[in-house]
């Protein structure tokens, strides 16, 4: 009965939101999480010691400004999320600026596909409206949701968008190995490693681990590693930067060139972060001094 609740509480929330314009929605909701951070001391915390990492309380002068900077962009993101219909999608897709296009137009030239890993920083999930024009399939990796209704849903609304979203389960790396053999991007946030058994890094001068998923997926499947991030722009804008593919050392054993690839990969995010701290939307525990 409570998943009930809860998914039709998101519905009531996505037709409220889709009522307004983006240049309306986009403050709503970060005003909305800038309240919400009044409510979760936990997660404030969290994101502080996260603003003490990117240096962004130092760049505003301030570690509660950073603070409220941060869940400011994670309510717009919400906000963004619960308004993006088909149609809304649609308009979106020529707000876009690429930097770097190239790089997967180049991995895509022989008709097969490449995978793209991203930090939650800005609109993770537009990364698939910034790519209409390339004619190219998207496959989005999703944690799986506790909540099977809400879960459900948002691959719905996702799907009619032109993103087709996957969630994790036993198996899948081999499914989406299959989908690299066709031009399709497969895209993961990978900058969180939920199952603790990722490959250790060091990441913003600390050690934690990364996951080890779309590297192997890279390896096995021999497509390039794209490091890629959405920002928020201003004027209802947005912004894809493509990095070049991850230079993931072709001999060695599998141990060896994984651990060299997640490094490459824990470098290529803190460069993507560093250019707009405030918009990355990590306010769990990331490494193992935040659970000491």
């Amino acid at each position: 009965m409570k998943s009930r609740f809860a998914y039709w509480g998101v519905r009531a929330a996505s037709g409220f939101m889709r009522i307004w314009p983006l240049r309306v929605v986009q403050p709503l909701g970060g005003a909305a999480g800038v309240v919400a951070s009044l409510l979760l001391p936990r997660r404030r915390r969290m994101a502080g010691r996260h603003a003490g990492r990117t240096g962004l309380d130092e760049k505003l002068g301030s570690r509660s400004r950073a603070v409220r900077k941060m869940f400011a962009s994670y309510g717009q993101y919400w906000g963004e999320s619960l308004w993006a219909a088909p149609r809304n999608v649609r308009r979106i897709a020529g707000r876009f600026d690429l930097d770097g296009v190239e790089v997967l137009e180049d991995a895509l030239e022989d008709g097969k596909g490449a995978v793209v890993v991203l930090p939650h920083l800005g609109n993770w999930e537009m990364a698939g409206a910034a790519v209409w024009d390339l004619n190219v399939e998207v496959v989005a990796v999703a944690e799986n949701l506790a909540n099977s209704y809400i879960r459900d849903w948002f691959s719905r609304m996702r799907g009619l968008t032109g993103i087709n979203v996957v969630f994790a389960h036993r198996g899948l790396l081999g499914e989406l190995e299959k989908k690299l053999d066709s031009r399709t991007a497969v895209c993961l946030p990978s900058d969180r490693d939920l199952s603790g058994r990722g490959i250790p890094v060091q990441f913003f001068g600390e050690e934690t681990t990364l996951p080890a998923g779309p590297l192997l997926l890279g390896i096995r499947s021999g497509r390039p590693v794209i490091p890629v991030a959405v920002y928020f722009e201003k004027k209802s804008r947005y912004r894809a930067a493509l990095r070049p593919p991850l230079a993931i050392p072709r001999e060695g054993t599998l141990s060896e060139r994984l651990r060299k690839g997640a490094q490459l990969m824990a470098h290529a995010f803190e460069d993507l972060i560093k250019a707009a701290p405030e918009q990355w939307h990590l306010l769990q525990p990331n490494w193992p001094s935040d659970r000491a």
